[in-house]
C-alpha cells in the first residue's frame, strides 16, 4: 500500500483483537493490524502471561475485563470501545491479514452502497506451517468486516459467529491467514481444553428441553447453515460412529490427503481425535450421571 491508501484506509477501520494468553501470538497480529490502521483495540481476559505487556509496546488501547464466554466479551467489546471508524473488523489474536485483503479491503467497502452492511472474507487455516486448501477446509467464509454498529456475535457457548442487525453483506476474495505457532503438545493441551466445553455443552443440551443451537439449513449465514449440520446431522450420529464419518468424509471424499504428511497429521488430530475425545467425555458424563442416580 502506498502512503495516501493508508492514510485513507487508517479513517476506514478499527480493529478488534481477543486475547488472552496469546504472548505468542499478540505482536504478530497486532503489527498485521496495524498495517491497516492505527486504530486498533485490544481486549484482554487478564491474561497470565506477557500478552499486555507485549501489545502495548504497539498500542496504547488495551482493555481488561472477566467475561464468560467469547461472545459475550466481542459483544462488550463491540458496545463499549471508542470506535469512531466506519467499518470495524475482527482479527484473532493468532491471525494476520493477508496481503490481498491489505491491498484490497479498503477500496472494496469504500464503493459499497449503504445498504451494505457486513463483508464475508475467507479464512486459511494453517497447520504445522503448511496451508491445509482441502478436506473442506478451505474456502470457509466468515463475517469479520462489518459496518460499525450493523452486527452482533451470536450468544452461544461454542461456535459463535457474526450476524448483520443491519443491511446485506457482501462477499470478498480476500484473505485472513490463521496460523498459530504453537508445538504439537501445545495444540494438543488447547483443543483438550475445547473438548471439555464442548462436552459440558452437547451433553446438557441431549439432556434438556429446548431446540438448542440448531442453526438453519436455508439460513443466510454460512455459518447458520454449518451449524444445523453439525447440531441436527453429525450429532444425531451413535458416539464414536460420527467422529469416523466424519474422517472418512473430510480426509477421502473432500480430498484432505492432498495436503501432504500435514494434512494427514491435522486430520488425525482435528477432524478424528478431538471429535472423538468429546464423545468419550460425553460418554463419561452420562456413566457418572447413571452412577449418581442409582447411588
Amino acid at each position: 500500500m502506498n502512503a495516501s491508501s493508508q492514510t485513507a484506509e487508517a479513517k476506514l477501520f478499527s480493529v478488534i483483537i481477543l486475547t488472552r494468553n496469546e504472548e505468542r501470538h499478540i505482536e504478530r497480529s497486532v503489527r498485521s493490524a496495524l498495517r491497516l490502521t492505527p486504530h486498533v483495540f485490544v481486549v484482554d481476559s487478564h491474561s497470565a502471561d506477557r500478552t499486555a505487556e507485549i501489545a502495548r509496546r504497539f498500542t496504547p488501547n488495551i482493555v481488561f475485563g472477566n467475561f464468560p464466554t467469547f461472545s459475550e466479551k466481542l459483544n462488550w467489546a463491540i458496545d463499549q470501545l471508542p470506535i469512531c471508524t466506519p467499518w470495524t473488523i475482527r482479527l484473532d489474536a493468532d491471525e494476520i491479514f493477508a496481503e490481498d485483503f491489505l491491498v484490497a479491503i479498503g477500496g472494496l467497502v469504500a464503493n459499497q452502497p449503504l445498504s451494505v452492511g457486513g463483508v464475508w472474507v475467507r479464512r486459511q487455516v494453517w497447520f504445522m506451517n503448511r496451508w491445509m486448501r482441502h478436506g473442506a477446509i478451505y474456502p470457509v467464509f466468515a463475517l469479520r468486516v462489518w459496518r460499525t454498529g450493523c452486527a452482533r456475535c451470536k450468544l452461544q457457548v461454542i461456535d459463535e459467529y457474526m450476524e448483520l442487525t443491519q443491511g446485506a453483506a457482501v462477499t470478498a476474495h480476500l484473505d485472513l491467514i490463521d496460523n498459530p505457532v504453537v508445538s504439537i503438545a501445545q495444540w494438543i493441551e488447547k483443543h483438550n481444553r475445547y473438548s471439555e466445553t464442548e462436552a459440558d455443552y452437547r451433553y446438557v443440551q441431549a439432556t434438556a428441553d429446548g431446540p438448542g443451537q440448531r442453526g438453519s439449513l436455508f439460513g443466510r449465514t454460512q455459518e447458520a447453515r454449518t451449524a444445523f449440520l453439525k447440531n441436527r446431522v453429525y450429532y444425531r450420529v451413535p458416539l464414536f460412529v460420527r467422529p469416523f464419518l466424519l474422517f472418512v468424509y473430510k480426509y477421502i471424499f473432500r480430498a484432505g490427503f492432498l495436503d501432504g504428511t500435514e494434512g494427514l497429521v491435522w486430520h488425525i488430530l482435528h477432524t478424528f481425535w478431538y471429535r472423538i475425545l468429546i464423545d468419550i467425555k460425553i460418554f463419561e458424563k452420562r456413566l457418572a450421571a447413571k452412577k449418581h442416580g442409582g447411588g
